[in-house]
């Protein structure tokens, strides 16, 4: 216990939920914005009551929302087009 781990290139953060699992502190870095997320999100806790709204919003909006596969020209769609 007490041990600091340095992980300068990061990644998807396998070191930081290794480290954390043992009670190590961690500094995690990347350049890559995606890696950082993948990490930040992985390594951090869950917040359930978040996770059952935003679970919740989404089958409002899903069973609110006619889709057409067929006639579509969009090739993506977002989150904030449901």
């Amino acid at each position: 216990d007490g041990d600091i781990i340095l992980d300068p290139f990061g990644g998807r953060g396998v070191t930081v939920i290794e480290a954390l699992k043992m009670r190590r502190r961690v500094i995690y870095n990347d350049l890559n914005p995606y890696a950082f997320f993948i990490a930040k999100n992985l390594s951090s806790p869950l917040n359930l009551s978040e996770l059952e709204k935003a679970f919740n919003l989404l089958i409002k909006k899903i069973s609110t929302t006619r889709y057409s596969i067929k006639n579509s020209k969009q090739k993506f769609v977002t989150f904030d087009q449901l």
